[in-house]
């Protein structure tokens, strides 16, 4: 069983946990493709295959899309959001969607946001990823983040059932 975690829009990524596999942080440049008027979208194709390549997938956890200030990026990872949604809808995987803090704060311990308070999360993420798994670390570094694989890692809570994932 494998348990995945989305980290939406197109610099965003996938990790992915399971049983009697290693931990793997895919970027998004291995499943979007170039717009014919520039700009990247989601390759529905690549992002099918690397969910299910894997193994039986107990659960997917997509992460809400970006909604804030710069309205190239919302579209963006909304219409991310609507592609990796009809893909698992019309495969029949399972999943759902959560707000950042969702998961963020039981297992990168983020207080909750504060009005006129800034959290740097990524770095917190990165930092806390490296130490989880040193072996991906390259990874995570070009990344930015660990955030699809505590994502799945929260997915395993989500859908329990699978056995121990090698994480």
């Amino acid at each position: 069983m494998i348990w995945i975690g989305v980290d939406n829009g197109v610099s965003g990524s996938i990790g992915i946990i399971g049983t009697g596999l290693e931990p793997m942080l895919v970027n998004a440049r291995e499943y979007t493709r170039k717009k014919k008027r520039g700009g990247l979208e989601v390759d529905p194709t690549a992002f099918l295959q690397i969910i299910t390549e894997h193994g039986p997938v107990a659960g997917v956890i997509l992460e809400n899309p970006f909604r804030g200030q710069h309205r190239n990026v919302e579209v963006s990872a909304a219409h991310f959001d609507s592609v990796a949604r009809t893909m698992m809808e019309i495969h029949q995987i399972p999943f759902v969607s959560v707000a950042s803090g969702d998961w963020q704060r039981p297992l990168l311990k983020v207080p909750p946001r504060k009005k006129g308070i800034k959290t740097d999360t990524k770095r917190i993420s990165m930092e806390a990823g490296v130490l989880r798994w040193p072996s991906l670390r390259a990874q995570i570094e070009d990344q930015g983040d660990a955030d699809a694989l505590f994502l799945a890692v929260h997915a395993m809570h989500e859908f329990p059932g699978g056995g121990d994932a090698n994480f």
